[in-house]
Parts: C-alpha cells; structure tokens; sequence
C-alpha cells in the first residue's frame, strides 16, 4: 500500500517511481491468485458481512491518505509528505488487516 502511494505521487518527479506504482499493481493482482491456490475457499475479508465495516474504514482511510499526499504534494513540493503517508497506509494495513480477519473468523465460529 506504501509502495502505491509513493508511485502514485512521485511518478512524474522520478522514474523510480514509475517501477514502483507498476509493481505495486503487480502486487494487488498477484495476491488473489495465491490466496485462490493455497485453498478451495477463498474469503474476502473486504465484502464479507462478518468484518465489512473494518474493510470500509480501512479503504477510507487509505483514500484519504492518498487524497492527502497527492493534494500535499503538490502544494508543497516535499517529498518527505509521500513517505510519511506511506509508513502510516503501512501502519493502518498491519493494523486493519488482522482486525478484518479477526472479525471474519469470529462472524464464522458464530454462524
């Protein structure tokens, strides 16, 4: 997630950045194929009822990290801004991404 928001807004300061929205794309669409080979049943944490609301406050707040860099950014021109929203969309996954699971599996053990 720190990966697309650092390509996301650095992409026309710096090639680098270019290689690094690109692989986080690669990334996204790499993850749902190995959840769908190490298993039959495949859960999705985000559109499932048991932990929906978690997965919404996380996508929201991811966005408005994002909105925040690129709108930062721009006015001010620094770059330490996109790192700084980088290191908390990797805080904000560390924490939601357990909480979501956590919530799936309890929604599971109860139904």
């Amino acid at each position: 997630m720190g990966l697309f928001i650092i390509g996301l807004v650095l992409f026309k300061s710096y090639g680098w950045a270019t290689i690094a929205l690109g692989l986080s794309v690669i990334v996204f669409c790499v993850l749902p194929i190995l959840q769908s080979r190490r298993s039959r049943v495949i859960l999705d944490v985000y559109t499932h009822p048991g932990s929906r609301l978690v997965a919404v406050l996380y996508l929201g707040a991811f966005a408005a990290l994002v909105a925040a860099a690129l709108s930062i950014h721009s006015v001010t021109g620094n770059d330490l801004v996109v790192y700084l929203a980088a290191l908390m969309a990797f805080v904000l996954t560390v924490l939601c991404g357990p909480a979501m699971e956590t919530k799936l599996a309890r929604w599971l053990r109860a139904s």
